[in-house]
């Protein structure tokens, strides 16, 4: 009878983790690891290029004047910083607008209640979009995100309560990001990496897939269950890329020709890499990812 049960048991954790396989993602699976890479992008850039430019305009501003010139020189030594109101600034590179941030109630970001706007010039804030075009990915990755394909993106962020924070971004082609940055260790923020923000909320991202032979529209939307959590800030070349350490989201695909659903949940993470453990159907897969650069197929 001992000898059944053990049989049993067996037969039962193959069924659940016979399927588990670590590296490149096979054929059944492909797409999704295809989508991931399409919301890491834009999740990336977005908290690397965007958000994160409103905490450190934050810190710079709220600095004693003998200590702005250091922080512009660490956050902001491709800009010139110009005052366009009482309550508006810019920052402008080789004298074009690439940010304005527009302080729409409060001062401090870090004090309840105040809320920011900025504006984002497309084309020039591309750190992450430039790592990632770095590589040939038009075998492994055919998705091209709309969220950016505009020539200017703007977000509110809103400190609603004691170390949280509320981000909202809505494009005209019908992306939107709703999120909510959650400091545990203090109220304040200098910078989402370094200060550890947790991220929580979701979004439905539009994609332009070259998946199949004509091109063809492809909505992304995701639902974070356990906070995500960007481990660090990690320097490619002059570029940024994250690396997630913590976390679990829904991830959905609804097109003409594509719908599914599958769950991601971050795992282990060192200075080398990642993992990241999909659920879909009846397949668990556990995939690596280097965080000095995306993988290729092999």
């Amino acid at each position: 009878m001992k000898a059944i049960k053990y049989i049993i048991a067996l037969v039962i954790v193959s069924l659940i983790f016979g399927c588990i396989r670590q590296g490149n993602p096979d054929e059944k699976t492909r797409k999704i690891n295809e989508a991931y890479y399409g919301w890491d992008e834009v999740m990336s850039r977005f908290l690397t290029d965007y958000a994160n430019v409103a905490f450190h305009f934050n810190h710079w501003l709220t600095v004693s004047e003998h200590e702005k010139d250091s922080l512009e020189d660490r956050y902001f030594s491709n800009y010139k910083i110009r005052q366009e109101s009482e309550k508006s600034w810019l920052l402008l590179n080789m004298g074009t607008q690439v940010y304005r941030i527009e302080i729409e109630e409060g001062d401090n970001l870090n004090d309840v209640g105040t809320a920011w706007r900025v504006t984002v010039n497309n084309n020039l804030a591309e750190t992450v979009r430039e790592f990632y075009q770095s590589y040939d990915f038009s075998y492994y990755v055919p998705y091209d995100p709309l969220f950016f394909s505009l020539t200017e993106t703007s977000f509110s962020i809103t400190h609603n309560t004691l170390g949280n924070w509320i981000i909202r971004s809505s494009t005209g082609n019908g992306s939107s990001l709703n999120l909510m940055l959650k400091n545990y260790g203090s109220n304040r923020c200098t910078d989402i990496f370094e200060d550890e923000l947790h991220i929580q909320g979701g979004g439905n991202l539009k994609f332009s897939s070259s998946h199949l032979e004509t091109e063809e529209v492809v909505t992304l939307a995701f639902n974070i269950e356990t906070a995500l959590l960007p481990k660090q800030y990690v320097r490619l070349n002059s570029q940024n890329r994250l690396n997630w350490a913590g976390g679990k989201f829904n991830l959905a695909a609804s097109s003409a020709n594509a719908n599914w659903m599958a769950v991601l949940r971050m795992r282990d993470s060192n200075d080398d890499e990642y993992f990241l453990e999909i659920h879909y159907k009846d397949i668990v897969e556990v995939w690596n990812y280097p965080t000095a650069y995306a993988p290729m197929p092999e």
